[in-house]
């Protein structure tokens, strides 16, 4: 019985060194522009979808915030700064 599988070629992966990051938003871009050439009512829908999306980014960007703090996730660090004569008697 012979060996056939001795001299197999090694495809792509021994010539192709990308970041998997950067092959997915190749491979993503790639479908978006198959998808806006193939359908025209697509192309419409992206750019409307970029326009609203966009302008809802602008607004909530330039908006004047009374509550910048409460809408944040974080919370504000504790002063645990250690003065002389603020120190609690243990």
């Amino acid at each position: 019985m012979k060996d056939r599988d001795a001299n197999r070629h090694p495809g792509p992966w021994r010539v192709m060194q990308v970041d998997s990051e950067f092959a997915g938003i190749l491979v993503g871009a790639g479908f978006l522009v198959m998808g806006l050439v193939s359908m025209p009512i697509a192309t419409w829908f992206f750019l409307g979808a970029l326009l609203l999306g966009g302008s809802v980014a602008l607004l909530l960007r330039f908006r004047k915030e009374k509550n910048r703090e409460a809408m944040t996730l974080e919370t504000p660090a504790p002063n645990l700064r250690v003065e002389p004569g603020n120190v609690a008697e243990l």
